[in-house]
């Protein structure tokens, strides 16, 4: 009697890479929709006085030390921009600073709190750097009481709030279920955080002098039991990204122009609801509203995390948000010296990055977020190819060489380049990132109606050029489900809209939005084989539109092909005449 056994199998590229020197590197990370608090700080008064000098160390919910680290000496002053909007608004103000040159990594502030019977210990904190203080602060964690392991880089910009920062501790072991947990904030020489630059501290103004009566301060310390994080429950068949461009510095940068009743908020929400993606990456988020970023995404995309630690040299930043949870964001490249790739200059914005837990996948996807110069200008063009080269170097030599260089990866954004329409003095950026070095793969979706492929005009009145891009890593573009750039005056019969998504909403921005949806690489097949008389009946469940192997072995060392396709729905059925010699069966998605 022949044994028939079905084997389901999915196939992964790998790509080898080479190493090179680190660029500057940034952290931080915002997050939303967590639960659990174990102890919080806002430094108010037990007592509320209307007195924000007179604030204390009491956590305000549960049980907590917070003490100073090193020299420096505290007081109380009033936040003023911090997310506590109480009358009685304390902050923690930290100063008196070691001199240049001294005590690298010995002084801050320290809290400790103990995680026994609890879980995935996410930390939270609204934080603000003034003019001469150090722009560097790492984060330390210990699980001993004693010593301090360096954990995260804090790079703040100065005399602004960067309100709901957050780190998750639920992959470092040792954190969960102690008594002896704690954290530390303390400033670092530039060279210890970012691998190169001076050996001391920087300033967080560039147009400043370090000094130790800098300040830094402190509110909203919070430490959560974060039992959602780093895996849900349930597993996703397929999930979807989008890169948007929304023209933020159109806006005019104050906190009444970015809010939930202005025209052009609306029309972006209404297109984000129906596209209803998983990951979106913004490009060109209003400086001065970063700080609105939750609260308008709470609006729009309620339960979404968030991600605004994005650094740059000035100009507007990039913006993450995802469905599912983010377990780290970081900030790349921004201010890197560009001189080693042939431009006089640094790298204007950064490559933002955030690591999504798509469940049902055993590794997170990494999104990378970018928006390069812009400008048509022969210096603008050259600025804008070296960024391209800096970029791509990185891949190579610091991603592809890292821990997470076998997870799946893409690069979205707005590259300022259209790789089929090159203006005069175009370097060539969009093939420097989508090669077979980074491993990222060029793809070009079109509107489905028009099938046009170009993304920016202004106000998208007659499309002119194609700026907006989504490289995906081997991975996921083997597994690349569909594409579309969208447009909402373009509806037909097959794809209908909403009466609430307004032809008009397409006018948001100078940019149309980007959407591309992957399969899950790893879904487990849902399977079954049948065999009558000579005739093997093997059905799976598929993807629409992925290209499948079948395979067949009498000894489970080799395998022959037996036929290769594209599936055209979501179950396929592949039926042929029995081979005597032939015991097992596979299936390989491609």
């Amino acid at each position: 009697m022949v044994n028939d056994i079905l084997h389901f199998t999915s196939q992964k590229t790998i790509v080898l890479r080479t190493r090179f020197a680190a660029g500057i590197v940034f952290l931080f990370l915002a997050a939303n929709s967590f639960s659990g608090t174990l102890v919080f700080w806002n430094f108010n008064s037990v007592t509320q006085d209307n007195d924000p000098t007179t604030g204390t160390l009491q956590p305000a919910i549960g049980a907590g030390a917070a003490s100073l680290v090193g020299g420096v000496t505290a007081s109380f002053t009033a936040s003023n921009g911090s997310s506590d909007s109480g009358s009685d608004n304390s902050n923690w103000r930290i100063t008196l600073w070691p001199s240049q040159g001294i005590g690298n990594k010995q002084n801050g502030v320290e809290f400790r709190v103990s995680t026994v019977g609890h879980t995935n210990i996410l930390l939270k904190w609204d934080l603000r750097n003034s003019n001469t203080a150090s722009k560097y602060t790492r984060l330390q964690y210990t699980t001993n009481g004693t010593g301090f392991i360096d954990f995260s880089i804090i790079a703040m910009p100065a005399e602004t709030w960067i309100n709901g920062q957050s780190v998750d501790f639920s992959s470092v072991a040792g954190v969960n279920n102690n008594p002896n947990f704690g954290v530390r904030f303390v400033t670092e020489f530039e060279i210890t955080a970012t691998g190169s630059g001076v050996n001391g501290y920087v300033p967080s103004s560039s147009t400043n002098t370090y000094g130790n009566g800098g300040t830094l301060r402190f509110d909203l310390v919070e430490f959560e039991d974060n039992p959602a994080v780093p895996t849900p429950a349930t597993s996703v068949k397929t999930f979807s990204v989008v890169s948007y461009n929304i023209w933020g510095a159109n806006f005019e940068d104050t906190e009444a122009n970015w809010n939930t009743n202005k025209a052009r908020i609306q029309q972006i929400g209404r297109e984000l609801k129906f596209l209803n993606a998983d990951v979106i990456g913004f490009q060109e988020f209003a400086i001065t509203n970063r700080g609105q970023v939750t609260n308008w995404v709470k609006d729009f995309l309620p339960g979404y995390f968030v991600a605004t630690n994005s650094t740059t040299a000035g100009g507007p930043p990039n913006v993450i948000v995802s469905r599912f949870p983010i377990a780290r964001s970081q900030s790349w490249l921004a201010r890197a010296s560009l001189s080693a790739f042939g431009y006089n200059g640094v790298f204007a914005r950064d490559l933002f990055e955030a690591e999504i837990v798509v469940p049902g996948m055993p590794e997170h996807v990494h999104v990378f977020n970018v928006h390069l110069k812009a400008f048509a200008d022969q210096d603008n063009a050259l600025r804008r190819g070296a960024e391209a080269l800096c970029l791509s170097n990185w891949f190579v030599t610091v991603f592809l060489q890292g821990p997470y260089r076998t997870h799946p990866y893409l690069l979205m954004g707005d590259m300022n380049e259209d790789i089929f329409r090159p203006r005069t003095f175009e370097q060539n950026a969009i093939n420097r990132m989508a090669n077979d070095a980074t491993g990222l793969r060029l793809t070009t979706p079109r509107n489905p109606v028009t099938n046009d492929e170009r993304t920016w005009s202004i106000q998208n009145s007659s499309l002119t050029i194609r700026f907006d891009y989504i490289f995906p890593s081997g991975l996921l573009f083997s597994n690349m489900n569909s594409a579309q750039v969208f447009r909402s005056d373009l509806s037909s019969p097959s794809n209908p809209f909403p009466g609430w998504l307004l032809s008009t909403d397409s006018l948001a921005s100078d940019h149309l939005p980007v959407v591309m949806t992957f399969n899950n690489p790893f879904w487990p097949f849902s399977t079954s084989i049948h065999r009558a008389g000579s005739t093997i009946n093997l059905s799976w469940e598929s993807f629409t539109n992925a290209r499948y192997r079948v395979e067949a072995s009498s000894n489970l060392v080799q395998w022959a092909q037996r036929a290769s396709f594209v599936a055209t729905g979501t179950n396929t059925t592949w039926a042929a005449t029995a081979n005597a010699s032939e015991q097992f069966y596979r299936v390989v998605r491609e």
